[in-house]
């Protein structure tokens, strides 16, 4: 069976129940809508939804301040895990968040989330630091930060390993 195209919209106030759906089904302790649309409707606030038509199947939610953002949310439904909707949410924002002069993104993540670990040091995150105990369940989070040029690619200087070309 063929895999549907994956088409990437900007999420906007009229999604919130799209969003809130999306959370639900892919956390355990699952933002509100209220919580999701005060977060996308403020001053910095920017999303951005997957379909593979004619559903909704993951989101990724930012937000920014002067230089810098932070993601804030990134959800993908369990069935379409592994299948690029991460990736193509993350090439999206950072590439927006890039082109809006942005130089830094920042992020967490529980330390036990490996796919997700594997999937933000693919997009040349790597970790700043820890904040123990932080999720409700007592494990870690982990800290990340990637730099940004204009083109929403890593800066070469910065992200590769020390002794590497």
């Amino acid at each position: 069976m063929r895999r549907r195209r994956l088409d990437i919209v900007p999420a906007e106030a009229r999604h919130g129940a799209i969003l809130a759906d999306l959370e639900a089904a892919c956390f355990d302790t699952p933002w509100s809508e209220s919580q999701l649309l005060g977060e996308l409707v403020k001053a910095g606030g920017q999303g951005w939804i997957a379909h593979r038509v004619p559903s909704a199947v993951a989101y990724a939610l930012f937000t920014t301040v002067a230089d810098e953002a932070e993601l804030l949310r990134l959800a993908v439904l369990p069935a379409h895990r592994g299948a690029g909707c991460a990736d193509a949410l993350l090439r999206r924002g950072l590439g927006r968040l890039a082109s809006q002069g942005i130089t830094r993104c920042h992020l967490e993540v529980a330390e036990d989330n490996r796919p997700a670990l594997a999937v933000y040091r693919r997009h040349g995150f790597r970790a700043v630091g820890r904040r123990p105990g932080y999720y409700r369940r007592g494990v870690d989070a982990v800290l990340m930060a990637r730099p940004l040029e204009r083109d929403g690619r890593a800066s070469e200087a910065r992200t590769t390993p020390a002794g590497r070309p």
